[in-house]
């Protein structure tokens, strides 16, 4: 709880970071007008379609994320469920992804790995989050818990 406040906004800013990295005017957002030169353009794009607190948490997440090999998350926000238990809970249920879909989404190299067990004996997993094309990395910090 001391830090729920820095730790929101690293992650918030990290996640709109990543997310919004498709935005390149090519595959989706705001054409730039290629004009031959690919990081323009990119810019461009941005420039047009992204209003100043959207580029503030960019600028931010990108930052956030800069310095770091891989990021670890529990998979799950949420303690595993009991076979049939999600059928009944749906809340619960979609949390069970709410760590999972945002990588997905933004299309980063993961994987989960047993890190243990809940007091009625129900496994855990731990996330780790790459860079793209980082599965190597990930893989690599995966194998260091086996």
């Amino acid at each position: 709880v001391e830090y729920a406040v820095e730790s929101y906004y690293v992650i918030a800013m990290s996640e709109a970071s990543s997310n919004l990295a498709r935005f390149d005017g090519v595959r989706y957002g705001q054409s730039g007008g290629y004009d031959g030169n690919w990081n323009e353009t990119f810019a461009e794009s941005r420039r047009k379609g992204f209003g100043d607190e959207v580029k503030r948490r960019v600028l931010l997440g990108t930052y956030a994320l800069s310095e770091a090999d891989v990021l670890a998350s529990p998979t799950m926000p949420v303690p595993p469920m009991e076979l049939g238990e999600s059928l009944s809970d749906p809340i619960t249920m979609y949390l069970a992804d709410a760590n999972t879909t945002p990588v997905n989404m933004a299309n980063l190299p993961a994987i989960s790995v047993p890190a243990g067990e809940t007091d009625d004996g129900l496994p855990v997993g731990l996330q780790f989050v790459g860079p793209a094309w980082g599965e190597r990395r990930i893989i690599r910090a995966g194998s260091a818990l086996a």
